[in-house]
């Protein structure tokens, strides 16, 4: 991630970059040709394979637009059975890599006086005021405003079918708050593939999708 906050996603590079105009990976779902962000609302849950393509075959496939490589998802599908209710969920928390250290109140007045030397400038602070700083400290904006972030997320799915209809039914839920309050991201999901046996050599195969987030940030 290029940023902390909440619901954005990875970049994702396949090959070096060529020419001065490269760009992302073709990212290709079910055999349909799809943006980063469809690519980025997918739930684990959903995905029954990814595979990347990045030789000269692609090339062959998909044109110049594969020169940064070809990003294959398939998605579960259902199979010949009794309904199977599955669910998944996680609970995961993040941590910094590294808190930035900040200057007592003390050393930013005094640094603040090696700027503003001349004791009748208004920024300048008197010696009185350094010293009670010193002495009692500071309060701490940083350490009052932040939250850990708490990850959550839930999943259900349905599989099943017969000889002649199968399908897949799953909805999952995604919430992801940031180190500071009324930062976070919620993301919903549902998908459906149903595959329906008409004859022996026609098959009809529906598949729906649907994905909403909802992110709150400063502005």
């Amino acid at each position: 991630q290029s940023t902390g906050t909440p619901g954005i996603s990875s970049k994702i590079k396949i090959r070096a970059n060529g020419s001065w105009n490269s760009q992302e990976p073709i990212f290709v779902i079910d055999g349909v040709v799809r943006s980063k962000a469809s690519f980025d609302a997918l739930d684990q849950s959903e995905v029954n394979e990814i595979s990347m393509l990045k030789d000269a075959a692609t090339a062959a496939i998909y044109g110049s637009r594969g020169g940064d490589g070809v990003v294959l998802v398939t998605t579960k599908q259902g199979r010949k059975g009794k309904p199977t209710l599955q669910y998944s969920g996680s609970v995961t928390i993040e941590h910094p890599t590294n808190i930035l250290e900040f200057n007592d109140a003390a050393t930013h007045m005094r640094l603040n006086n090696y700027v503003f030397s001349d004791p009748s400038n208004p920024n300048h602070y008197t010696e009185d005021e350094v010293a009670y700083f010193t002495k009692n400290g500071a309060y701490s904006w940083y350490d009052e405003a932040y939250e850990t972030p708490i990850n959550t997320r839930h999943a259900v799915n349905v599989t099943g079918g017969n000889d002649r209809v199968d399908y897949y039914i799953g909805g999952s839920f995604f919430y992801q708050n940031g180190f500071l309050p009324s930062v976070d991201y919620k993301k919903y999901n549902l998908r459906a593939n149903i595959n329906a046996k008409i004859t022996n050599d026609l098959t009809a195969s529906l598949q729906l999708s649907n994905s909403y987030g909802d992110r709150h940030r400063f502005n």
